[in-house]
């Protein structure tokens, strides 16, 4: 963390020991490796940048990959699963770190972006994939589960994430 915005900032860092390089001893920090997997949950603190892993967790189909896109909605946590053969919507409990399956796609998905609309509480996510390459628009009432497909992008169009505004405008 703190050597990290030293060197951003271009400051010099205050090193206590070397590693040779096979040439010369090079000033270094050694840090204490942070194991990441696809099938973990971190809380990332905002100032450190200091994750603390909140546990492991299981994704019900082995076709899912991996979460590509993680959102909040009427205070629970959902994540959308990858896959080459489908996909999935998963609410993960923070404690202990478990992830239920809420909607299976019987699709290929690769998430581009996911957020809340902040005026009606919907969880919305553009996706790629599936039978139609293009982007696909979805959104899910949290309160009855219901997943509803909203359209398809324009052919050429991709988006490299997706946020609303205060007023429920999305953007990607």
């Amino acid at each position: 963390g703190e050597a990290a915005i030293a060197l951003a900032k271009k400051e010099k860092l205050n090193t206590t020991r070397t590693v040779n390089n096979g040439r010369i001893d090079v000033p270094s920090i050694l840090i204490e490796p942070i194991p990441v997997d696809k099938n973990n949950l971190y809380r990332i603190d905002t100032v450190s940048y200091s994750p603390a892993l909140v546990g492991g967790f299981t994704l019900a189909d082995p076709q899912h990959i991996g979460i590509g896109g993680l959102a909040f909605a009427d205070n629970r946590l959902f994540g959308l699963a990858n896959g080459f053969g489908a996909g999935g919507l998963y609410e993960f409990n923070q404690s202990p770190a478990q992830a239920t399956l809420a909607f299976d796609f019987m699709a290929p998905t690769g998430v581009l972006g996911t957020d809340t609309d902040p005026t009606d509480g919907r969880l919305w996510w553009i996706n790629t994939g599936g039978f139609n390459p293009m982007p696909q628009l979805f959104s899910m009432d949290v309160v009855t589960n219901s997943v509803s497909f909203q359209g398809v992008g324009p052919p050429g169009v991709w988006f490299a994430g997706a946020a609303f505004d205060n007023g429920g405008n999305l953007y990607g």
